[in-house]
């Protein structure tokens, strides 16, 4: 019934940790490994000893995300499938609540929660502020795109039915060549893939993603923003697409101690990029041009006085 797909690149410690929580589930589970230089290769195999339902692939080169992502779906054999982070894990309980959910839904939306980087401690937050299941009847894409916005963009916000994924494989292909395309698959082709579908958003978190874990802070401005507002610009049959919170993220990376400084030529670089209107673009210039101590404190007053929530 359920096939989790899972491209992974040189993190086998989280790997395996995701891995143990899935491997004993009734489900196929299928891993691609873009010619990691860890010790991926030997923590799959050593599982695969005891877990028939693992199959495992390793590319003889590095063949980039997009790639890997169309690896893992074409080994896998499920009626529905489930992109996942290599370093996400599931709640308890989890595939049983989503096999239950699959039957008369085309796809579902998957709540979660974000957790520090050794998944000891949970923010206190859940990605979507939903308390209640929404269903979806055929027409509606619009009022998902709504519903969910930019928390399409993480990988494992989505199950899908396999067949429409394979079917949009090949009528995104000239949309899969472009950098979004390949940095956004999974948003592109399950965005495309829902129109005319019924499915549902589960309330519920049923997934653990782990925070501070990410391998493109060099590219941040790059890929949230210049890329995001283009792979939702390829969509088809949507009349409006997400606004993004610009402001309030550069605010957020520029602010944390946890994550990585860049300086204000950085932000400088991507601004004149961004579809923002020119007050926008000031207010960014201003976060990323304050000394990051002073965007301590302001940060700090802001979330007390204003309880600001934005999404990933």
């Amino acid at each position: 019934m359920l096939s989790i797909c899972i491209p992974t690149h040189n993190r086998a410690e989280e790997l395996v940790q995701l891995l143990d929580n899935i491997c004993s589930e009734n489900i196929e589970i299928c891993v691609s490994d873009n010619a990691s230089v860890d010790r991926t290769e030997n923590v799959v195999k050593e599982l695969q000893k005891h877990h028939t339902n693992l199959k495992y692939n390793r590319n003889s080169k590095n063949l980039g995300y997009y790639e890997n992502v169309k690896k893992t779906l074409v080994m896998s054999s499920g009626r529905y499938v489930w992109l996942l982070g290599d370093d996400d894990v599931p709640m308890k309980n989890a595939i049983e609540e989503i096999l239950g959910n699959l039957l008369g839904n085309d796809f579902l939306i998957i709540n979660s929660e974000i957790w520090n980087k050794d998944m000891s401690k949970h923010n206190g937050n859940n990605t979507l502020k939903i308390s209640e299941d929404r269903l979806y009847k055929r027409g509606e894409h619009q009022k998902i795109l709504k519903d969910v916005g930019s928390y399409s963009l993480y990988m494992g916000s989505m199950v899908i039915r396999r067949d429409v994924i394979m079917d949009q494989l090949i009528l995104n292909k000239d949309s899969l060549r472009t950098d979004a395309g390949k940095n956004y698959p999974h948003t592109l082709l399950f965005y495309n893939g829902i129109v005319g579908l019924t499915g549902k958003l589960i309330s519920k978190c049923l997934l653990k993603i782990r925070g501070e874990n990410g391998s493109w802070d060099s590219r941040i401005m790059d890929l949230i923003y210049i890329q995001s507002h283009e792979v939702f610009a390829m969509l088809k049959g949507y009349s409006k697409t997400p606004k993004l919170p610009i402001v309030e993220y550069v605010r957020a990376i520029r602010a944390s101690k946890k994550a990585k400084r860049h300086p204000f030529s950085y932000y400088i670089k991507y601004i004149n990029q961004l579809k923002e209107d020119n007050i926008k673009k000031l207010i960014i210039t201003f976060a990323a041009l304050l000394p990051v101590g002073i965007l301590d404190i302001i940060t700090f007053m802001y979330k007390k006085i204003i309880v600001i929530r934005w999404s990933l």
